[in-house]
C-alpha cells in the first residue's frame, strides 16, 4: 500500500468513494436471483454459457456462476454474480460475489480513491491479511490488498493496463463461494496429478513391483515432470515387458500397467531420429505403438498395453484398472481426435455396460463420475453459444434432455453411496446448475485438435 502524506481528497473523489462504500455496505448476501432481479430491473443479466466470456471464478476450465448481472453508472461498472450450491431441489441461486470497477476520475484522484477506500475497509474489517493478490489479471494491479472475515473476502487493487486509463477494482466474495472455490481447486489439483483419481497411484504400483523391478519402481516414484534418461526408461520397460510373458495373472497385470505408465514418460521429441526410430522399432516388437503429435511436437504412446490388459484380463483388478484409465482418456488413445470429437458417446456406452456387469466393483465410484461427466458433456454441448468456435449445438439437441437427467441421476448416486469421496465432492459442485438447467461448461469428453 502507498504510505506517507497524501493530499486531501477532492469533493468529486470523496463523493465517488462514499457512494461506492455505501453500495458495498448495502450488499444483501441472502438475496436470491429472482427477488434481486425484481429490484434491479435496469441491470443487464445473462445465464452462464460456455465458453465463458472472461474468467471470473479463477483460471479453471469451468466457471461456477449461474447468472451474472451488470450495470454502468457514472463511470462505475457493477457486477453481481449468482451461484447455486444446494445439490438437491429446491435449488436457489443466491448472490455470492459483487465486483465493482471504478474509472471516472483522473489518474491522481484514482490513486487517492483507492487509498480512501482501503482506509474505509480497514476501519470496518481491520488490517488487510495480505497485500499480495493472485486474481486473474492482477499482474497489472497496484495498491493491492485483501481482507478476510468470517463472512466475506474483499480484494482491492488499482488496475493499470497498457494504453488504458487506470481503474479501481473491488471484489467481494461470500464465504459459501469461497468454500466452493476451495473444493474445486482441490479437485483440479487431484486431476493434474500423475494418474486420475480412483486409479492406483504410481507410488503404490511401485511398491507392488517389489525388489525384482527396482529400477522401474524408482522411475515410477519420481514426479511425472521429471525428465528421465530415455535409455534408462527403455531398459526399465523392456525388463517389465519380458517379465510379462510368464507368471500369474496378478503379476502380469501389475507388470503391464507399470510398463504402460513408463511408456508415457518416454521422451521422443524429434520426428526424424535414428535413435528414436530404433526405440520405436524395439517397442513395436512388444506391441507398443507411437503416433506423431504435430501440435505437441512429440511422439505419443497409444496405450496399447491398457487395451491388452482390458481385453485379455477384464475380470481382474488390473483389467478393470486399465478400463478405468481408458475411460478417463475418453476411450480414445490416438492423436488428433482420430476417432472423432464426441468421445462422450463411447464413454457412456462402455461405462453403462461395465456398471451393469460389475455392480459391486470397488471402482464403481470413479466410473460413475466419468459416466456422469460424459452425460454432462452432452448436455453442455447442446447449450453451446455462438462464440464457441468448435461446437455447433444443433448437433447435440437430440437426447440432450435425457442426458441431463441421467447426469443428475448418476451424480445423485455418488452423493448417496459415496458421500465422503472426491467424486461426491465434484457432484455437489455441478448438481445445482444441472437441476436448474443452466450450462456447466463441461467439455471433458469433447476432443479438439487444431
Amino acid at each position: 500500500m502507498l504510505v506517507g502524506v497524501q493530499p486531501p481528497p477532492s469533493r468529486a473523489q470523496g463523493l465517488t468513494v462514499g457512494r461506492l462504500w455505501n453500495q458495498l455496505q448495502a450488499i444483501r448476501w441472502d438475496a436470491t436471483y429472482s427477488t434481486w432481479r425484481l429490484q434491479h430491473a435496469s441491470a443487464s443479466c445473462r445465464p452462464f454459457t460456455a465458453p465463458s466470456q472472461d474468467v471470473v471464478d479463477g483460471t479453471g476450465a469451468n466457471e461456477l456462476w449461474s447468472h451474472r448481472c451488470e450495470q454502468d453508472s457514472l463511470g462505475t461498472t457493477s457486477e453481481w454474480l449468482f451461484y447455486a450450491f444446494g445439490p438437491r431441489p429446491p435449488v436457489s441461486e443466491r448472490l455470492e460475489q459483487v465486483r465493482v470497477s471504478l474509472g471516472n476520475l483522473p489518474a491522481d484522484q484514482m490513486e487517492a480513491a483507492a487509498r480512501g477506500l482501503s482506509r474505509l475497509i480497514s476501519n470496518t474489517h481491520g488490517a488487510p491479511v495480505s497485500e499480495q493478490v493472485s486474481e486473474f489479471g492482477s499482474a497489472f494491479w497496484r495498491q493491492t490488498a485483501r481482507w478476510k472475515t468470517n463472512e466475506i473476502e474483499i480484494v482491492l487493487g488499482m488496475e493499470e493496463l497498457p494504453n488504458r486509463p487506470p481503474r479501481v477494482k473491488v471484489f467481494i466474495r461470500h464465504q459459501p463461494l469461497l468454500d466452493a472455490l476451495a473444493i474445486r481447486q482441490r479437485l483440479e489439483n487431484d486431476l493434474s496429478g500423475d494418474v486420475d483419481p480412483g486409479t492406483l497411484p504410481n507410488s503404490e504400483l511401485a511398491s507392488l513391483l517389489g525388489s525384482e523391478f527396482a529400477q522401474p519402481a524408482a522411475l515410477l516414484r519420481a514426479p511425472s515432470d521429471t525428465v528421465a534418461d530415455p535409455a534408462m526408461v527403455m531398459n526399465a520397460m523392456t525388463a517389465l515387458l519380458d517379465a510379462a510373458n510368464t507368471g500369474t495373472a496378478d503379476r502380469v497385470g501389475r507388470v503391464l500397467l507399470a510398463a504402460d505408465r513408463l511408456a508415457g514418460r518416454l521422451t521422443m521429441s524429434e520426428r526424424e531420429s535414428d535413435v528414436g526410430q530404433r526405440q520405436r522399432d524395439q517397442l513395436a516388437a512388444y506391441g507398443l505403438s507411437f503416433e506423431w503429435d504435430a501440435l505437441g511436437a512429440t511422439w505419443v504412446y497409444a496405450h496399447d498395453l491398457l487395451w491388452r490388459l482390458w481385453t485379455t484380463h477384464p475380470r481382474t483388478s488390473w483389467g478393470q484398472e486399465a478400463f478405468l484409465t481408458l475411460l478417463s482418456l475418453g476411450w480414445d488413445t490416438h492423436v488428433a481426435c482420430r476417432d472423432g470429437s464426441d468421445r462422450f458417446r463411447a464413454v457412456i456406452s462402455n461405462s453403462e455396460v461395465f456398471l451393469q456387469a460389475n455392480r459391486e466393483t470397488p471402482r464403481r465410484a470413479p466410473v460413475l463420475l466419468l459416466l456422469a461427466q460424459a452425460y454432462e458433456t452432452w448436455w453442455s454441448l447442446s447449450l453451446a453459444n455462438d462464440r464457441d468456435d468448435y461446437v455447433d449445438r444443433r448437433n447435440y439437441q437430440s437426447g440432450a434432455l435425457l442426458a441431463r437427467q441421467k447426469a443428475i441421476t448418476t451424480y445423485d448416486e455418488l452423493l448417496r453411496r459415496y458421500g465422503p469421496s472426491e467424486q461426491a465432492a465434484y457432484a455437489r459442485l455441478v448438481l445445482p446448475r444441472l437441476h436448474l438447467g443452466i450450462d456447466t461448461g463441461q467439455r471433458r469428453f469433447f476432443c479438439v485438435y487444431d
